[in-house]
């Protein structure tokens, strides 16, 4: 049964991972995965503490809509 997709991407400073968008079952299933995704961050062999440490480490984000950003961006700003 296929769950969802996923992407290989990379960040301006060279850091991989995947990022992964849940089908609509899933939030059907699971509501409060619905607004979430989630992130397969690969751990640079130097940056691993021993050698049997994992390779990838899995973040979970709630998705925010453009009016919570720019509030939440909005919020952020120091008043001088």
């Amino acid at each position: 049964m296929r769950i969802g997709s996923g992407w290989t991407k990379t960040t301006e400073n060279g850091d991989t991972f995947i990022s992964i968008a849940l089908d609509e079952v899933v939030g059907e299933l699971y509501p409060q995965l619905k607004d979430c995704y989630f992130n397969l961050w690969h751990i640079k062999k130097e940056d691993r503490k021993n050698e049997n440490s994992p390779s990838w480490t899995v973040s979970l984000s709630v998705k925010q809509d453009k009016e919570e950003k720019a509030d939440k961006e909005f919020d952020e700003i120091v008043p001088l």
